[in-house]
């Protein structure tokens, strides 16, 4: 990473995201797929990796890696955290791959979700969907005090978390915080091209409350029609396959992509998020 002025000068020249963890950790040792937020409502930079030790051998934890600024300068210092992954569901020792880790920021928490691959070392595949959860206050002040998860696999929810098996969670735009209890948004897509009864955007709730127990609760009030798609655009993954203005093509990963915006206009709340697919 590096760190910029907002004329574009270079303030810190790059760096490895490893370099900001204690030398010698497990998160010393990343594998990657970083992740940079901002909290404007208290001041924080948020700079984050995983650990890929788990997919080499199945017996290894891998971890989501975060990093904390201790003030709002990025240049200060950091508090830095490693989250195990959630234990393999398939009776492996080990954890699950959390791959395509996403972070957002929300009013009393910051929520990852990632993609899980699970399984012997020979045929890992797709088990599911986790949630994080982290309790913000003690985050941002050097202690992880809470963190709840969830897991949805991909056996039980099948369609509901889509054939890409990911989720979004809402992510705040501007200085308006939404409404005093509210839900936190996060999407899914479903395709009836894999199992589900129509194309659709799937909006589940997921409920935080710091003082209850058990803190978290996720429930799906809304499933949303939308016009007819086949979301497998080309398999898992494809280089320069959608086109675009001027003849250049661009990869595709066939799921919903980061971020799902958040923005509070007083009078109403609006969300935006894109996904790419095959008509």
């Amino acid at each position: 990473y590096a760190i910029y002025s907002k004329s574009g000068a270079v303030l810190e020249r790059p760096r490895p995201i490893d370099s900001l963890f204690p030398p010698g950790s497990v998160c010393s040792r990343g594998g990657g797929d970083p992740i940079v937020l901002y909290d404007q409502f208290v001041d924080r930079w948020l700079l984050t990796q995983f650990t890929t030790g788990c997919k080499d051998s199945r017996s290894t934890t891998c971890h989501n890696c975060i990093a904390v600024s201790q003030t709002g300068n990025p240049r200060g210092m950091y508090y830095t955290y490693a989250v195990p992954a959630q234990p393999d569901p398939n009776g492996i020792q080990g954890s699950v791959l959390p791959d395509y880790p996403k972070y957002s920021v929300w009013s009393n928490c910051y929520v990852l979700t990632t993609r899980d691959f699970g399984g012997d070392l020979s045929a890992m595949g797709y088990s599911g969907v986790s949630i994080y959860v982290f309790e913000k206050q003690p985050l941002i002040n050097g202690r992880l005090a809470k963190c709840d998860r969830w897991t949805l696999s991909q056996s039980t929810y099948g369609p509901l978390i889509g054939d890409d098996l990911h989720m979004l969670s809402a992510d705040i735009d501007g200085s308006r915080r939404p409404p005093p209890g509210s839900a936190i948004p996060i999407i899914s897509t479903q395709d009836d091209n894999f199992g589900a009864p129509f194309d659709g955007i799937n909006v589940w709730n997921l409920f935080v409350n710091w003082k209850s127990s058990p803190a978290t609760r996720l429930v799906l009030p809304v499933q949303l029609r939308v016009a007819p798609f086949n979301s497998n655009v080309c398999g898992l993954f494809c280089r320069s396959e959608v086109p675009l203005p001027g003849g250049q093509r661009v990869d595709s990963l066939a799921r919903v992509l980061y971020r799902l915006a958040y923005h509070n206009f007083g009078s109403y709340e609006s969300m935006v998020v894109v996904r790419d697919v095959q008509r």
